[in-house]
């Protein structure tokens, strides 16, 4: 039966007003489906050189190497710790050291989270739960950290480096 089309007074037939919009849709198709396979592949992740816990702590973490960058560059370092057994009569608190030697030759020791062990919960920098830093560290020289406990607290410490910019 064919279809009446009010604006131009032709007649197409059903099969015809198909085909006509297949090379349209087909068109639309490939072009969305390209568009979202251009976007994944130029999105990428930073590339993780470091990462590691300590679980359940009740002492002391000495100072330990994360890792030794291969190239200067910068890094992003996560961390995230936790009290899970409290001491109730506790008046320390504590917070991971970092350290590393930037451009400037000079070890950085930086203290970016802190909590006290009265209390079970999670380590605060400023108003945030963990912390996310941004350093420069110079190839050759160790990127480590400490964590100094002085008293009945028990611990979980979480971190992550990854790679700014190129693969190291």
């Amino acid at each position: 039966m064919p279809l009446t089309n009010p604006w131009y007074h032709a007649t197409t037939s059903l099969e015809d007003c198909c085909l006509m919009y297949k090379p349209i849709v087909v068109l639309s198709v490939l072009l969305a489906s390209l568009a979202a396979s251009y976007g994944q592949s130029s999105l990428a992740s930073p590339y993780i050189v470091a990462k590691g816990k300590f679980i359940g702590r009740a002492t002391s973490i000495p100072m330990t190497t994360i890792f030794t960058p291969a190239r200067t560059g910068l890094y992003r370092v996560s961390m995230y710790m936790t009290v899970t057994t409290a001491d109730p009569s506790s008046s320390y608190c504590w917070s991971p050291l970092l350290q590393w030697t930037d451009d400037g030759s000079t070890p950085e020791i930086g203290s970016f989270l802190s909590t006290c062990g009265s209390s079970v919960g999670p380590a605060y920098s400023g108003n945030t739960i963990g912390a996310v830093n941004i350093i420069e560290a110079k190839s050759g020289t160790p990127v480590s950290f400490e964590i100094l406990k002085q008293d009945n607290s028990v611990i979980s410490f979480y971190y992550v480096v990854e790679a700014l910019g190129s693969v190291p």
